[in-house]
């Protein structure tokens, strides 16, 4: 604890590597040897979405998500773990569920 103050100056944040991947295996490479990738989805399937798996595909691109690892159902099959930005009151303490290939 303790009073706040403003800083009087702002460290500078670096990009210091960026790619493209895409296909399964090449993803689940990239997550596992340097953590989560960025993607960009098409919202629209998320906005109901409370818990699950989704299997729904969108039709473009309109978002960006966080995808931090995957896992497998026994009645739902593959899917990846994804981190959404809308906060954790949305869907799964703010985590979706999205079926591999959707």
């Amino acid at each position: 604890g303790g009073p706040c103050s403003g800083l009087s100056e702002y460290p500078n944040a670096t990009i210091s590597d960026y790619g493209s991947i895409s296909g399964t295996d090449a993803m689940m490479k990239e997550i596992y040897s340097r953590g989560p990738i960025s993607c960009g989805i098409d919202a629209n399937p998320l906005l109901n979405y409370e818990s699950g798996v989704i299997k729904d595909a969108g039709a473009g691109v309109d978002h960006v998500i966080s995808v931090v690892g995957w896992g497998k159902d026994a009645q739902e099959g593959s899917y990846w773990i994804v981190r959404n930005s809308w906060g954790e009151f949305w869907g799964e303490m703010g985590y979706v569920r999205v079926a591999f290939g959707a």
